[in-house]
């Protein structure tokens, strides 16, 4: 089995807005408003508008390419065993939306709404329980 690279991409939703006009409305800097994604075995994998999704990396519609990279390492997980691993936590990360470019529908709203770094977090924690480097 061979090791996959873990990266976070990470991208301002703001484009940079947060960090020229919060000091001026807010009294203190606030560097961006911030959305993630997971890249492993060649794909970014996300929490979008439709539970969690995933596509090609960099290739977010509408944020353009990564603010920020971060290298994880890598992980020998199985792919099969990761996408297992999102098909039984997608009913944590709301959404009900059915369309065929989402593989993880879950079919009801949970109470909670778990955001985009609560989702990220979760992933990068059941990779690396599997870093190798």
């Amino acid at each position: 089995m061979s090791e996959q690279r873990v990266q976070l991409y990470v991208y301002d939703l703001t484009k940079g807005l947060a960090a020229q006009l919060s000091p001026l409305f807010l009294g203190k800097l606030i560097e961006g408003v911030w959305h993630t994604g997971v890249v492993v075995y060649g794909t970014e994998y996300f929490f979008g508008g439709l539970g969690i999704e995933y596509t090609s990396p960099g290739t977010l519609p509408m944020l353009g390419p990564p603010d920020k990279i971060v290298d994880l390492g890598s992980t020998s997980i199985p792919e099969d065993v990761f996408l297992d691993y999102l098909y039984d936590i997608s009913s944590q990360y709301l959404w009900v939306f059915v369309l065929p470019q989402n593989l993880f529908n879950p079919y009801y709203k949970p109470t909670v709404l778990k955001r985009t770094i609560c989702w990220s977090t979760t992933a990068i924690t059941f990779l690396t329980k599997w870093l190798s480097s």
